[in-house]
């Protein structure tokens, strides 16, 4: 049983796939607007958090997202200043670069590791940021008919 966590990663890491960034067409030209710099406010955050589930589990910083709900209003003060230097410095703080990975059963003998899928536990505050940066980016993109 000892050895089992050895053979959960080994078998982990043998279905893991980089994929070839080759594949990925570059422009040339600026065709598009650029993205005007993103300013994230305690509101926002203090909105975002009130979505937030209460099963979340926490990431490596061990803040699960009933912490933050408890919190919200002096954790988006927090958040924010965080986010926002994060932006203005191109840095993230070092536990939301990481994962916990967990393996989670899907069906069948338990004993075979094939029967398992690995999900990260992120922190719920890089997860908060991630959400920001993908609204800013999808409304800009959509706004300047990327997609089209």
């Amino acid at each position: 049983e000892s050895e089992y966590p050895k053979v959960l990663n080994d078998y982990f890491s043998s279905i893991f796939t980089i994929e070839c960034l080759a594949t990925i067409p570059t422009l040339t030209e600026e065709l598009y607007e650029p993205m005007p710099q993103i300013s994230i406010n305690p509101a926002g955050i203090v909105n975002l958090i009130g979505k937030l589930k209460l099963t979340s589990s926490a990431g490596p910083d061990n803040i699960n997202s009933k912490i933050l709900k408890n919190t919200s209003i002096i954790s988006s003060e927090f958040l924010s200043l965080i986010f926002n230097q994060s932006l203005s410095e191109s840095v993230l703080p070092s536990d939301w670069k990481i994962g916990k990975v967990v393996p989670v059963f899907k069906q069948g003998i338990r004993s075979t590791v094939s029967n398992y899928r690995p999900i990260s536990l992120t922190s719920v505050s890089s997860k908060l940021l991630e959400h920001i940066l993908y609204s800013h980016i999808m409304t800009h993109l959509t706004t300047n008919r990327f997609f089209l």
